[in-house]
């Protein structure tokens, strides 16, 4: 392979990661947000602030398996900015919000529009980054995934702090269009453009699901399971505690630490294989729910946010990275929407399990049993993925040495 053909920092690879980081900005604080809109606002209870997840997450949920069908039969341009178009409309319309059932109604919107436009964007990335640097580029360009996860929350609840929820619907609407704009300026060969041959190959739910894949994202819905209670209700836990200043920096410390690890992380993963890096970051992800459970102060608050990036943001990108190296470049967006299905239906029963466990409970309480299934996870990954993993990277490394 030459130069060229490893370049990764390509102009159009950079453009696709900036609109991918826009789309994640939108979607991050409004999950921050959203739940204090709820009780605050319309005076609803936790139970129903985790709805506004779970409603997000069906709509989503329901539209994956064509998202990754449309983007291969369609084509990647026409079908990224029709995507980023949807959730342009879709971003504008919660300034219409008056009360809580219309606002569920455009959560389920909105979560269509993000599944098209997440798959969309993933794909594309996949076919821009060379196949030999595949976990370093997939890996990178989940870290501008994780930098809108700080970037989002911090920026929603500071204007909810400093001002009004009208401002921060603006915000977001003004992110879309960022989002919109940058996938527009992206240049996708037209060798890489449409996949349709390898679909209509397929009949009945091949064409929309990739079996190939299902075992690893039955590994990512569990993981998805446990972190939506960090994501959907660590700000109402911090509320609860008495941090509450330090609410909006939860996921700057988790961030850092994220971006730290990654570039170690990534070449880790293509040097050594999956099965190095996903198991430690397991190990780190259970240590980091437990330290926020025990937390009773804003260090060890912070402290955590910190241990579960690298752990949650380590796992999430490997995962998915695995879940599309197994199949071949022509099921690419199948594969991406097969894994994010399983992903957004773990978060979204996730979020309504746990948050019901929090209502009768506590969050702390909650918390441990998100460490729970993080363990449960892991040991799912042991058990139906390890060995083929396993087998996949000494075949690569013997391919490599030949």
């Amino acid at each position: 392979m030459s130069i060229e053909e490893c370049r990764l920092w390509t102009k159009d690879y950079v453009f696709i990661c900036i609109s991918s980081f826009f789309l994640f900005v939108t979607f991050y604080s409004q999950m921050a947000v959203l739940p204090l809109l709820v009780i605050d606002g319309l005076h609803g209870s936790g139970q129903q602030a985790g709805l506004t997840m779970t409603v997000f997450l069906v709509g989503s949920v329901l539209f994956r398996p064509f998202s990754g069908k449309w983007l291969d039969e369609i084509g990647r341009k026409k079908m990224l900015i029709i995507s980023l178009a949807l959730f342009l409309a879709t971003s504008v319309t919660y300034l219409g919000v008056k009360n809580f059932s219309g606002l569920l109604l455009v959560r389920f919107v909105s979560g269509i529009s993000f599944a098209l436009a997440s798959t969309a964007l993933y794909g594309v990335a996949a076919d821009f980054v060379p196949e030999k640097r595949r976990g370093e580029g997939l890996g990178y360009f989940a870290t501008f995934m994780n930098l809108a996860m700080v970037i989002g929350p911090f920026l929603g609840l500071t204007i909810i702090t400093r001002s009004n929820f009208n401002l921060f619907f603006i915000s977001g609407a003004i992110f879309a269009v960022l989002s919109f704009l940058c996938g527009n300026i992206i240049r996708i060969p037209e060798s890489i453009g449409k996949r349709r041959d390898i679909i209509h190959e397929c009949d009945g739910l091949k064409r929309y699901f990739e079996p190939k894949v299902v075992p690893i994202a039955i590994a990512g819905a569990f993981m998805s399971f446990a972190y939506a209670g960090i994501s959907t209700f660590s700000s109402i836990y911090a509320k609860q505690i008495g941090v509450s200043e330090v609410a909006a920096y939860f996921f700057v410390s988790y961030a850092v630490m994220l971006i730290l690890s990654r570039p170690f992380t990534g070449k880790l993963f293509d040097h050594s294989g999956a099965n190095a890096v996903i198991y430690p970051a397991f190990f780190i992800l259970v240590a980091g729910i437990i330290c926020l459970a025990l937390a009773r102060g804003p260090f060890v608050f912070l402290a955590a946010g910190a241990i579960i990036g690298v752990g949650n943001g380590t796992l999430y990108s490997s995962l998915q990275t695995v879940a599309v190296s197994l199949c071949p470049g022509n099921r690419m967006g199948v594969a991406t929407s097969t894994y994010l299905l399983l992903y957004d239906t773990g978060m979204g029963i996730g979020a309504f399990i746990l948050g019901m466990i929090a209502a009768h409970t506590s969050y702390r309480s909650m918390y441990f049993v998100s460490a729970i299934i993080v363990m449960i996870s892991a040991l799912c990954y042991y058990s139906i993925c390890h060995r083929r993993i396993n087998n996949r990277d000494n075949h690569a490394k013997r391919a490599a040495q030949e």
